[in-house]
């Protein structure tokens, strides 16, 4: 798992990008569900991703805590479908067919903590607390789809990567 410089980063990051993109077997997309959304640049990075023939899996991060409630999960399914038509007008081919997960990870982040917190003190209140939020956060569902997609993986494919980036590091040790 790694993670790169998003669209737009400067020269130099972007090659770091495209290098780790090359040996990526399924890349998570992240876009806010507060602007990135909207960019066509990100669009134009996913048609590339694409058409390299990877993997993707769209990521919402949803900032405004909009996860769990009736007008929040409809502005949530506005976006998407939004997301959908951005892919289609670069052409992305079956731009109908992705995966795209939202999560709030504010709320993962907040509700680990929680837990943790929770277990150091004997607080069992705390840590009911902080998986609350982390069911909130809608990361079970991530984590479900990115299960879900590595094993439509070429299981060799995945163990090349790892070895790949084992021997790499190895050589920068």
């Amino acid at each position: 798992l790694t993670d790169t410089p998003g669209v737009g980063a400067p020269k130099d990051d972007e090659q770091v990008t495209q290098e780790h993109l090359r040996g990526a077997d399924v890349v998570i997309f992240v876009m806010s569900t507060t602007g990135s959304n909207e960019k066509r640049d990100n669009y134009e990075r996913m048609r590339d991703i694409a058409a390299a023939g990877k993997k993707i899996i769209i990521v919402l991060n949803d900032k405004n805590g909009d996860i769990g409630t009736d007008e929040g999960n409809f502005n949530i399914q506005a976006i998407k479908t939004k997301v959908v038509n951005n892919m289609k007008q670069v052409g992305v081919a079956k731009a109908d067919q992705y995966f795209i997960v939202s999560v709030n990870a504010s709320y993962a982040k907040n509700g680990r903590h929680m837990q943790q917190e929770g277990k150091r003190l004997g607080n069992e209140i705390l840590c009911k607390k902080g998986e609350i939020l982390l069911n909130k956060s809608n990361m079970h569902e991530l984590a479900n789809v990115i299960m879900q997609e590595l094993r439509h993986t070429n299981t060799f494919v995945i163990l090349a990567n790892a070895t790949r980036e084992i021997c790499t590091t190895l050589e920068g040790i």
